[in-house]
């Protein structure tokens, strides 16, 4: 991701990349399943959530797409599919009530909770309505 223009934006993209080394490093680890949901790990996805998400909002035009994509595919994604490839390969065995489980749905419940509230936001933030296009079921 290149930055063209403001310090602000560099410093961003700056970030973005960094963190998105970071969370590649992890997913290339072969135990990455139970590494993933270190708290080390959730607090640099969160960080590459923040950072996405003001990427986003600061330069819509030129990144808003390019930090979506990055921040679906990075912080939750990437995380889905590890464990789902790991649970059909046998490797990771998702008991019920188990620490993993109980990470796992927790992921799933926080990312679909992030993207209610991104839609909300970017329904107030650029004045839409959007009641008759979204099912928003709660």
């Amino acid at each position: 991701m290149r930055c063209a223009g403001s310090a602000v934006c560099a410093l961003l993209c700056r970030a973005v990349v960094e963190a998105v080394h970071r969370l590649d490093l992890i997913l290339g680890n072969k135990a990455a399943y139970q590494e993933v949901f270190k708290p080390e790990n959730i607090s640099l996805r969160n960080k590459l959530r923040e950072l996405c998400v003001k990427l986003m909002f600061l330069h819509p035009v030129d990144y808003g797409r390019k930090a979506e994509e990055l921040l679906w595919r990075k912080v939750y994604y990437e995380v889905i599919q590890l464990i789902k490839t790991n649970k059909k390969a046998g490797i990771t065995h998702i008991h019920s009530r188990s620490a993993l489980e109980c990470a796992y749905r927790t992921h799933l419940v926080a990312g679909i909770g992030f993207y209610q509230h991104l839609l909300l936001y970017i329904q107030s933030h650029y004045q839409l309505e959007l009641q008759c296009c979204i099912d928003w079921t709660h």
